[in-house]
């Protein structure tokens, strides 16, 4: 924490994600809050893309939960060297995937 800066400027609000976005945003049926969004929107891409529904999720939560956590470390290590990581990394998961599907 910098010097000046009190410990209740730079703590976030209950439930908010440090890497400012989050997996879970988003309204689901009926104006509830959605869960997950963005993991079911990236499975039922792969899904369209050849990959078995359950397979899919399995995938798009993978490469989310990877991209975010490279995303936090890269951030705090102000270096792109973990998100550049993590997209190959991401690359090969959905590779396989695939292969599994074809």
């Amino acid at each position: 924490m910098s010097a000046g800066r009190s410990a209740a400027a730079v703590r976030r609000p209950a439930g908010r994600c440090p890497s400012g976005w989050s997996a879970e945003s988003g309204r689901g049926p009926g104006g509830r809050p959605g869960r997950f969004r963005w993991i079911e929107a990236l499975a039922g891409f792969y899904a369209g893309s050849g990959i078995e529904a359950e397979t899919a999720r399995d995938t798009a939560g993978s490469v989310i939960a990877l991209l975010k956590g490279a995303f936090m470390l890269g951030r705090a290590a102000h270096d792109t060297a973990p998100v550049l990581a993590a997209a190959r990394a991401s690359a090969a998961i959905v590779r396989y995937a695939l292969g599994r599907a074809g």
